[in-house]
């Protein structure tokens, strides 16, 4: 309920009056800040200065200017670290129930490449006519082949 104050004798006094009332409304709260504020108004000129101390001290605002961005980083990190914490459960609630996954290779780091194809694919010849595996002949695949079953194909 107290986001965003800054720090001093304000938000110190709100913190103590919120601890003490914790069933007080947001409404309730702000009226008493509101009293506080005018109070504070009221001693700002009974207030002690130290004359020991230079003049950009004594005249430094209680808040930071850029009190926003720092609360706004503080946020972003406290939703990361959230949100890592989330995904880890996630993935640790998940991770029984996937298969296991069985090592094939005694090397489990080792690059996988394509497995050399066999060598029954097409063959080609300089002119880009295909060659048949059955008669060995230019022109034509073995889908297509006249020769027949009967004829043992050609040693060459």
């Amino acid at each position: 309920m107290l986001l965003g104050l800054c720090e001093g004798p304000l938000s110190q006094t709100l913190r103590a009056y919120v601890r003490h009332h914790p069933e007080d409304d947001f409404a309730t709260v702000h009226r008493e800040a509101l009293l506080l504020e005018e109070e504070q108004l009221g001693h700002q000129g009974l207030q002690t200065t130290c004359f020991t101390v230079g003049e950009s001290v004594r005249n430094k605002p209680l808040c930071e200017p850029d009190w926003k961005e720092k609360f706004k980083k503080e946020i972003l990190d406290d939703v990361k670290s959230q949100m890592r914490e989330i995904v880890r459960d996630v993935f640790d609630e998940i991770k029984p129930r996937l298969p296991q996954q069985s090592q094939t290779s005694p090397v489990p780091n080792k690059p996988r490449f394509k497995p050399k194809r066999c060598g029954y694919t097409n063959s080609w010849t300089r002119d880009g006519e295909p060659i048949c595996h059955r008669c060995k002949q230019a022109g034509h695949i073995a889908r297509f082949c006249q020769t027949t079953l009967d004829q043992p194909p050609p040693l060459n």
